[in-house]
């Protein structure tokens, strides 16, 4: 099964899952120790920024694959692609954990129980998604410019702003520290196993007169 078709199956189920709306809030008992800082956290401002930080990462991962094809656009185009089903990948499996753990978000502690969104915590979709932006970028640019070692030193810093949107997610109140841990592990992931999976059945895009055309070895 497709990569964007695994993708299409979990959105469905996580659009299919019931959860009834009897089911209890946590005590901050039940509550891990090393969560328990997230509680009582509020902040409107992380939480805009968080996102703005992770809109940022999506946009500038294709972008570059794109403006660094040296020439050979057709090149540029199919890691831009790459990266983009990654973060497809990514999303449609955030989606469906989050709907079936169902974990309720710090902000209940303050009395916000409204929606189902509150009840999705885990795990950290900001945190998945930017850390799925860097490490595509990173692992389709270095393995298509091995010699551009300057590069590198470009996706550190911007592995550490992806972590500064987990940072962000716990002080905005919106997710436990375990949620964006986990959100930094799927997303990292993710953002290896599309690009490797593409390597390894030697994928290629190709452009002309009838369109796009993506053809692969199995």
């Amino acid at each position: 099964m497709s990569v964007l078709a695994s993708s299409a199956t979990l959105l469905g189920l996580s659009l299919a899952w019931w959860h009834p709306a009897s089911t209890p809030l946590p005590s901050r008992a039940d509550i891990w120790p090393i969560d328990r800082i997230a509680i009582g956290r509020w902040s409107p401002a992380a939480d805009s920024t968080s996102t703005v930080l992770q809109d940022a990462l999506i946009v500038a991962g294709p972008l570059l694959l794109l403006a660094t094809s040296r020439g050979d656009m057709s090149r540029g185009l199919k890691l831009a692609l790459i990266e983009i089903e990654a973060l497809i990948a990514s999303a449609a499996a955030v989606r469906f954990v989050k709907v079936a753990v169902y974990r309720p978000r710090p902000e209940v502690f303050l009395g916000i129980t409204g929606g189902t969104s509150t009840r999705q915590s885990f795990y950290s979709g900001h945190t998945t998604i930017a850390f799925t932006a860097v490490v595509a970028t990173a692992y389709l640019y270095l393995e298509t410019f091995p010699e551009d070692r300057a590069m590198r030193w470009a996706f550190v810093a911007c592995g550490a702003v992806a972590a500064g949107v987990g940072v962000l997610r716990v002080v905005a109140g919106k997710h436990y520290p375990t949620d964006v841990l986990a959100g930094a592990a799927a997303g990292a992931l993710i953002g290896w196993a599309v690009p490797a999976l593409h390597r390894a059945r030697r994928m290629h895009l190709s452009v002309g007169p009838g369109g796009l055309a993506l053809q692969g070895r199995f």
